[in-house]
């Protein structure tokens, strides 16, 4: 095959720009291709690990896919590779937590390989080959890679170019910095406070160092795409980040003199990112301040910010053209910091025209929540109850005394936390509290590891609820059932002297699953004597778990087409009928949302021409199926 025809081939697919060591690769495919062979695509990533490949050199490489063989190839061994006959080669896949591993059958040898692409594509470049490859749904990590054989030697010299691989690769990656300027616009117009956009930049530190981009000498698509997502937060900062990217984005790709800029800046962002690498408890400022933001306003703000993370990371791990088996350890981190973000409680409250709002305009809220007909029925009994209160003191009659102290109790994910924030805001309104603001804890952030630091510690968060609302989540946890004596019933004496002592402004509701919560309640008379309303909270059906997952859609405008729709339904509806009492309820439904934002994703990424339907339509492609769900996920 002539060496152009090979060469205009490659330079078609785009991943190709993203291999390593492609001089000797091309060499290799130069002296191996028959003629006219048709190169259908190639798979980048890496090979599985195993004992025999722990040799200290890079595992990536790929899979190149014509319409004659299958070749797998070491990027830092390309000369030896293995070749099969497409239709001795049996084909099949499994989905791990970000990434297809295809596993390759030839005779009695078996061949894994790790790729980050989706399971759609994966699926129709090998269907391009007439090999239909076969789902299965469990990965137990000991399959084997050989490519340690020498089947043939090409030439050492390499050949040379016709282009610059780095601009294109360049070139790529400003598409998504494109994105991540969009979206970054439209926050700032939510948002305007200086502060949010330098949390954005001390979470591009921390998110490159979870990327590995901390300890070691960065390529110059790695830099350059680092200082772009910098530059991007810093505009209208006054620094020269503005003009960076007014440079830039007057361009379709990057101008190259732009490496001459980053360069500059070069030992700010790796001391940035070492920076952040050696704070221990890693957290994600600005999706913290979001999360807060979106109770407050009822918006899904966190979610923006947690799919250009996720997005951002994925593309900066494939920046330099290297992946190997710590890729995917790597997504899962990441993930799991980025979720861990949008669901914890943020300190960093917004004021708004809520701090005047009353009782309608409360209601009006709850009455907007998915199901939960009988809490919604509780606390409109609350509020008449309060009314006819208040006209009997108007009367100067008797009235009973107010008991604010609540028991939420039921599975987790059914809003107790949600309703827990607007039985604050129900109790400001209605001049109970002053602030109504909610204060969440659990054992953890009561409890001290030894004698006579838990009431002090308890003391400090009671204090941080006054004239709002201490919640303590997993209540149940602070009296074991097996009795023993830990500082746990330390903390429940101390909070019971406090309700005590501060019978006006300051409320305390426990919360936990159903048996649980009765134990706890039963384990001590104070508690029993304190606690007078109980709101049990049930597993959401799945026609409500549909409408939950919608909200989040609309969110990003995503329109689900009716076969996606319905595929969707079937899901929650499986896992709802073979759910437990630790089913994650509304956490499941976003979970299969994250899931699905992915999936879109993935479907996407060989499109050249996006449009806005097209980025908006969530297919039946996209829907997850049931392996990609393990137990933890549920809650």
């Amino acid at each position: 095959m002539p060496l152009d025809s090979i060469g205009d081939q490659l330079k078609s697919i785009r991943r190709w720009n993203f291999i390593p060591n492609k001089n000797k690769i091309f060499l290799v495919l130069q002296a191996q291709l028959g003629k006219n062979e048709l190169i259908i695509d190639i798979i980048d990533g890496f090979f599985h690990e195993n004992s025999s490949m722990k040799n200290g050199k890079s595992d990536s490489g790929l899979i190149l896919v014509t319409d004659r063989n299958i070749f797998l190839i070491k990027s830092d061994q390309p000369e030896k590779y293995l070749s099969f006959k497409r239709d001795a080669v049996t084909i099949n896949y499994v989905k791990n937590f970000s990434s297809i591993a295809v596993e390759l059958r030839s005779g009695k040898n078996d061949y894994s390989f790790v790729t980050l692409l989706s399971e759609s594509a994966v699926k129709n470049i090998f269907s391009a080959t007439g090999k239909s490859a076969v789902i299965e749904s469990h990965y137990d990590g000991k399959l084997k890679v050989v490519l340690d054989q020498s089947i043939a030697a090409v030439q050492n010299n390499e050949p040379r170019e016709a282009e610059n691989s780095s601009v294109r690769v360049s070139d790529l990656l400003y598409s998504e910095i494109k994105k991540i300027s969009k979206r970054l616009d439209e926050l700032r117009k939510i948002i305007p406070d200086a502060k949010f956009m330098e949390m954005y930049c001390e979470d591009i530190y921390t998110i490159s160092g979870l990327c590995g981009m901390t300890g070691r000498e960065l390529s110059d698509n790695e830099m350059l795409f680092i200082c772009m997502a910098l530059s991007v937060g810093e505009k209208n900062s006054g620094t020269g980040a503005a003009v960076f990217l007014d440079e830039v984005m007057k361009n379709d790709s990057f101008p190259l003199h732009i490496m001459d800029v980053v360069n500059l800046r070069m030992d700010t962002i790796i001391s940035g990112i070492g920076r952040m690498s050696d704070v221990a408890e890693k957290n994600l400022k600005s999706i913290e301040f979001l999360s807060g933001y979106d109770i407050e306003h009822n918006s899904k703000y966190a979610d923006v910010m947690a799919a250009l993370f996720y997005e951002y990371s994925q593309c900066l791990m494939k920046a330099d053209g290297v992946l190997d088996g710590d890729e995917e350890e790597k997504l899962k981190s990441i993930s799991g910091l980025i979720q861990k973000e949008k669901h914890i409680n943020s300190t960093l409250t917004v004021k708004t025209e809520e701090d005047a709002e009353n009782i309608e305009q409360v209601m009006e809220k709850i009455n907007e929540l998915v199901g939960m007909d009988n809490i919604k029925d509780e606390i409109k009994s609350f509020i008449n109850f309060m009314n006819i209160r208040g006209e009997r003191e108007k009367q100067h009659l008797p009235v009973t005394p107010i008991m604010l102290h609540a028991v939420f109790y039921g599975p987790p994910g059914t809003g107790k936390t949600t309703i827990a924030r607007l039985l604050g805001r129900v109790y400001k309104a209605l001049g109970l509290l002053k602030s109504g603001h909610l204060v969440e804890t659990d054992r953890a952030g009561l409890v001290a590891g030894y004698v006579g630091q838990t009431a002090i510690k308890t003391d400090e968060l009671v204090n941080k609820a006054k004239d709002g609302i201490l919640f303590i989540d997993e209540a149940y946890s602070l009296i074991p059932e097996n009795g023993s004596n830990d500082f746990g019933r330390e903390s429940v004496d101390t909070i019971l002297k406090r309700m005590e002592d501060m019978r006006e402004g300051f409320a305390v509701i426990a919360a936990g699953y159903t048996e649980e919560m009765e134990r706890f309640i039963n384990s001590n008379p104070g508690l029993k004597s304190r606690f007078s309303r109980y709101f049990y909270f049930n597993h959401y059906k799945p026609e409500e778990l549909v409408e939950i997952f919608k909200k989040f859609a609309d969110n990003i405008e995503f329109k689900l087409a009716a076969s996606a729709e319905t595929r969707l339904t079937e899901l929650i509806t499986y896992f709802y009928d073979n759910r437990t009492k630790s089913f994650g309820n509304a956490r499941f439904a976003r979970n299969v949302f994250d899931k699905i934002v992915q999936n879109q994703a993935d479907r996407l990424a060989s499109v050249k021409t996006l449009t806005r339907e097209l980025l908006c339509e969530v297919t039946e492609e996209d829907i997850p199926v049931k392996e990609d769900f393990i137990a933890e996920q549920f809650s």
